[in-house]
């Protein structure tokens, strides 16, 4: 099983694909992802992540969550 199986969004796909793994809004794509799916936001530092990835990259954290 390819570790890009598990990632729901085509928009985060084609990131990665053209980006690469190592790339910070890569990363921040993958947090809002991952909380929008399974939200554990009672985590601090998880939320502070989220909030972080948010105010980053608004436009496409928008994309991601539809």
């Amino acid at each position: 099983m390819n570790d890009l199986d598990e990632i729901k969004s085509p928009f985060i796909i084609k990131n990665i694909e053209q980006r690469g793994i190592i790339d910070d809004l890569v990363t921040d794509l993958l947090i809002v992802e991952r909380y929008l799916r399974r939200p554990e936001l009672t985590d601090a530092v998880a939320a502070l992540m989220l909030r972080a990835a948010i105010k980053a990259h608004p436009l496409e954290v928008e994309i991601v969550s539809r």
